[in-house]
C-alpha cells in the first residue's frame, strides 16, 4: 500500500514535470470541486525544482496562485448550479442534509470568512468541502472569492516556500509537515469545537 502510494507520487511528479503548468492546472481544478490529488506535496516538489533553477521561482508562485483562485471558483460554481440536483439525485441524502445546509447557512452567513480563511490554510484538506457548502448555501461569491485569495495566498507561499527553502530535503520536510499539519488540524477543531459549544450553551443560559 505504501510502496504503491510512493510510486503514485513519483509518477504525478514526473508527469508535472514533463508537462509542468497544464498538469498543475488539472489537478488544482480537480481538487477545487473535491477529488483529493495530493496538491500540497506537488506543490513543495515545484518548489524545491524552482530552487534547482528548473523553473522562476516568482512567475511559478503567481500561476499557482492564480490556478488555485479559478480552481475555488470552479468548485464554488460547480456546486452552486448542480449542488441541488445531485441532492435531488439521492432523496435520503437530501432529507438528511437540508436541515444541516440551512443551519450551516445561517453560520456562513456570520463566520464564512472566517471559514474559508483556515480552510485555505491551515486546514486545507477541508477546503474542497468548504467550496461546497459556500455553492450550495449560495454565499456571496464576491465575498468568497476575495477571502480566497487571502487564504490561499498563504498556503501558495507556505508549501512553495518550504519546497524552495529545502530543496533536496523537500520529501522529508514533506512528511514532517503533514504530520504536524494533521495535530495542528485536529487541535484547531477542538478550539473551534469548544468555542462554539460555549457560544450555544451561554445563549441557552441567557434565554
Amino acid at each position: 500500500m505504501v510502496a504503491s502510494m510512493i510510486d503514485m507520487l513519483a509518477l504525478t511528479i514526473e508527469t508535472f514535470r514533463q508537462y509542468s503548468i497544464i498538469f498543475l492546472a488539472v489537478l488544482i481544478m480537480l481538487q477545487g470541486i473535491g477529488i483529493p490529488t495530493g496538491l500540497s506535496v506537488l506543490i513543495m516538489a515545484s518548489g524545491a525544482f524552482a530552487s534547482a533553477g528548473e523553473f522562476d521561482i516568482f512567475l511559478l508562485f503567481g500561476e499557482v496562485w492564480l490556478l488555485t483562485l479559478l480552481g475555488d471558483s470552479v468548485g464554488y460554481w460547480t456546486w452552486r448550479q448542480f449542488g441541488r440536483f445531485i441532492l435531488r439525485t439521492f432523496p435520503r441524502l437530501q432529507k438528511s442534509l437540508d436541515p444541516k445546509l440551512r443551519k450551516t447557512g445561517i453560520f456562513f452567513s456570520k463566520n464564512g470568512k472566517v471559514a474559508i480563511i483556515i480552510t485555505r490554510f491551515p486546514l486545507s484538506a477541508l477546503g474542497a468541502l468548504v467550496n461546497a457548502i459556500a455553492g450550495i448555501t449560495k454565499y456571496r461569491f464576491i465575498d468568497f472569492v476575495l477571502t480566497v485569495v487571502i487564504g490561499e495566498f498563504f498556503w501558495v507561499a507556505f508549501y512553495l516556500g518550504v519546497g524552495y527553502w529545502f530543496g533536496d530535503a523537500w520529501e522529508t520536510i514533506s512528511d514532517l509537515i503533514t504530520q504536524f499539519g494533521m495535530l495542528v488540524g485536529l487541535i484547531i477543531l477542538l478550539l473551534m469545537v469548544l468555542y462554539f459549544s460555549y457560544r450555544l450553551l451561554s445563549k441557552k443560559r441567557s434565554s
